[in-house]
């Protein structure tokens, strides 16, 4: 795109031709130097899609335009990902089939209302499709690191809106299902719409921990006071975020969970002794889980039977003032503490089961936690773990999991480096580089479950590492995200130790990266395309011989 065609276009953007004092075109990059900066909409211009970057300094406009085949390649991806949409939903058994979508880090999460007209081994054979998982209430397609995109454009050729449930009343074998996996489904898909929050959080409560280490932004500081109420917000008024998400999950008012959610939170209820004619209660829900679920999973059947039954002029008030007089006091009296006292039996359950021999809990879990990412259960456990750090309490089997990438890591990035296939190249490169930054499925579908035993050897290699988080005593604090960003959350913020959190990062490294080095050969389909190299090349090398 020329000069005057470009300027043309962003005028209406940058306060007119009359803003404009003079305009230079460089290569493919647009300089305007600006009489009055407060007239640009930076917003407007970068979600021009002709525009590959803006950048405004002081009265200067700096444009990078994409050239023709930057936009070709943008086309052309797009309609890769459309394409790739139309063949998941076809192979699921068309829009029809499908009940509700959802998506993780990796994984398109269908409900399908019959998983036996989904035609798995074609899916499996798709170009951008890892691999396929099932189990009785969700049909998962791992993508990798595009499932966001991959999912907007399935939710734009099946007609979804994103969180959308098409069918929600199932039908009878429906409704025959697991109740246990469809409960667990469901808390799972609330947790996960905040995992990112919770994450970033995180992350300021590392960073916090990291720079008071220095002494620069003491305790007693407001800044240390500000940013310390950053990373603690999430976990207080969990229940809010909660509340709506489970309500949004269980097709009821989400804002009507909001609300449970802050009801729970509000100051004066907590920590006080509530008389409710001689039946005293004194509970915390500020940070918890339970209870916000079970108090939400009884509201909204209630608000679905009101609004059937009652008058359209005053369901709209009449249906949470309803809702909210029958499910908070039994929420306050009963649901809130037998919950409460649940959660502490799940922290006392794992608190056990780790002080009865730490070591070999390490062993176990460390071997187990890619072999439950495969079935797609690993947010069950992770459910817990996120449970007890909300409550203030510290979680080591946290460190058992968070790290474990890096043995499934280090075992692809010894394939890279033995391997003679060009094509087994191509895919553990990359992978490498998402386990790395914690993501694995793209290492464990592409690499090395299709080559078994070297998933096995990232077991046995994580099982090590775990069992060395148990010797040196590592502990979670807060969850900041995985890969390199976990480190931070593995601080104590009283007495942060940074060398044993890097003795476990290197234990896992090095245990997958030698015993693969030492173990691994090429074999089978990879043996076959180190042979087709060869034979490739012989004839290059002949002729420059002669030469």
């Amino acid at each position: 795109m020329d000069k005057q065609s470009m300027l043309e276009k962003i005028l209406p953007y940058i306060g007119g031709e009359e803003n404009v004092s003079r305009s230079e075109m460089m290569d493919t990059t647009l300089v305007i130097i600006l009489k009055d900066r407060n007239l640009v909409s930076l917003a407007d211009l970068q979600q021009m899609k002709e525009l590959e970057e803006v950048e405004l300094l002081r009265n200067r406009l700096k444009i990078k335009v994409q050239t023709d085949k930057q936009e070709e390649k943008t086309m052309k991806n797009n309609k890769n990902k459309t394409e790739l949409a139309k063949a998941i939903i076809e192979q699921v058994g068309g829009k029809e089939n499908i009940r509700s979508l959802r998506h993780c880090y990796t994984r398109l999460r269908f409900s399908l209302k019959d998983q036996s007209k989904a035609n798995t081994s074609a899916l499996e054979e798709t170009e951008g499709v890892i691999s396929v998982v099932t189990n009785s209430e969700e049909y998962m397609v791992v993508i990798g690191n595009d499932v966001a995109i991959v999912y907007n454009a399935v939710c734009n050729e099946a007609g979804l809106k994103p969180g959308e449930v098409v069918e929600e009343n199932l039908d009878d074998e429906g409704k025959k299902g697991n109740i246990f996996s469809r409960v667990l489904s469901v808390i799972m898909a609330s947790m996960q719409a905040i995992v990112n929050l919770i994450c970033a959080c995180g992350l300021i409560k590392g960073f916090l921990t990291l720079i008071s280490m220095t002494g620069f932004v003491p305790p007693e500081s407001g800044l240390y006071i500000l940013m310390n109420g950053m990373g603690d917000a999430i976990f207080f008024f969990l229940p809010i975020a909660l509340g709506y998400n489970l309500a949004k999950n269980l097709h009821g008012s989400p804002f009507l969970g909001f609300l449970i959610g802050a009801i729970l939170c509000y100051p004066t209820l907590n920590g006080v002794d509530l008389d409710f004619f001689g039946y005293v209660v004194n509970a915390t829900y500020t940070g918890t889980f339970l209870p916000v679920a079970f108090i939400v999973a009884l509201a909204v059947p209630i608000e679905r039977y009101l609004n059937q039954h009652l008058p359209m002029m005053i369901k709209g008030f009449l249906t949470p003032a309803i809702v909210l007089l029958i499910t908070i006091p039994l929420g306050f009296l009963i649901i809130g503490p037998v919950a409460n006292v649940l959660g502490v039996g799940i922290n006392d359950g794992i608190t056990a089961l780790l002080g009865f021999n730490p070591i070999i809990c390490g062993l176990v879990f460390g071997a187990i936690w890619q072999i439950l990412i495969v079935f797609g259960i690993h947010g069950v456990p992770s459910t817990f773990m996120f449970m007890n750090l909300a409550a203030g309490n510290t979680d080591q089997l946290l460190a058992m999991c968070i790290f474990v990438n890096f043995a499934q890591s280090a075992v692809v990035l010894a394939m890279y480096m033995k391997t003679k296939s060009p094509k087994l190249k191509s895919v553990a490169l990359p992978a490498f580089i998402s386990g790395m930054f914690g993501i694995t499925e793209p290492a464990i579908y592409g690499v090395t479950l299709p080559r078994m035993k070297m998933f096995v050897v990232s077991c046995i290699a994580a099982a090590v590492g775990c069992a060395m988080v148990a010797v040196l005593g590592v502990t979670g604090y807060a969850f900041t995200g995985t890969g390199f960003f976990a480190i931070l959350g593995m601080l104590d913020p009283v007495n942060p130790q940074i060398l044993p959190v890097l003795i476990v990062i290197a234990t896992h490294f090095i245990c997958g990266f030698v015993l693969t080095f030492v173990t691994y050969k090429d074999e089978g389909k990879d043996l076959e395309d180190a042979k087709n190299l060869n034979k490739q090349e012989a004839p290059e090398a002949d002729i420059a011989t002669q030469n």
